[in-house]
């Protein structure tokens, strides 16, 4: 199988595919004010290229889930999709059915969540994606990151289980 790996963040979208998640969900009453801050401060500071940076933004994010309902999370995830669905570059999908047409099959990485992922490959018929997974436990999130992209998309690229 020929494959085709496609960095999805200002490379298929224009910005992050997850940027404005942490925001809606506190707007949704689901993430409590002092972890988004806390989130806030270190985007604020970080180098958005250092994978240590990357690393903690992905902690951060994990605990900002911290006992949130999986269900209320994807609802929140679907209604940011329909927005950033209008963010994606004329090209991407013409890309992806040339790069099918030719053979291989496209593989879109994100360092944002899975969940994010899934409705950008589901809208480009694109069957292999990889975000960054959150553990989950009955339901809610338990506040730890399962597996991350993040500083590791090559070796993400090459896991296809």
């Amino acid at each position: 199988m020929r494959i085709a790996v496609l960095d999805v963040d200002g490379t298929l979208i224009a910005g992050t595919l997850a940027g404005p998640l942490p925001a809606m969900l506190a707007e949704a009453g689901l993430a409590p004010e002092d972890r988004l801050g806390l989130l806030r401060r270190a985007q604020v500071a970080s180098d958005p290229q250092d994978p240590r940076a990357a690393a903690r933004m992905n902690e951060l994010f994990a605990a900002l889930l911290t006992d949130v309902p999986c269900r209320a999370v994807s609802a929140v995830m679907a209604d940011l999709w329909q927005r950033q669905r209008e963010r994606l570059f004329d090209f991407t999908r013409p890309l992806v059915t040339a790069l099918k047409e030719a053979g291989y099959v496209p593989l879109l990485i994100s360092g944002g969540p899975q969940e994010m992922v899934a409705h950008l490959a589901g809208e480009l018929g694109v069957p292999l994606f990889r975000g960054t997974r959150f553990e989950t436990a009955d339901g809610l999130y338990t506040g730890r990151a399962a597996a991350t992209v993040a500083g590791g998309k090559d070796v993400a690229a090459q896991d296809r289980t």
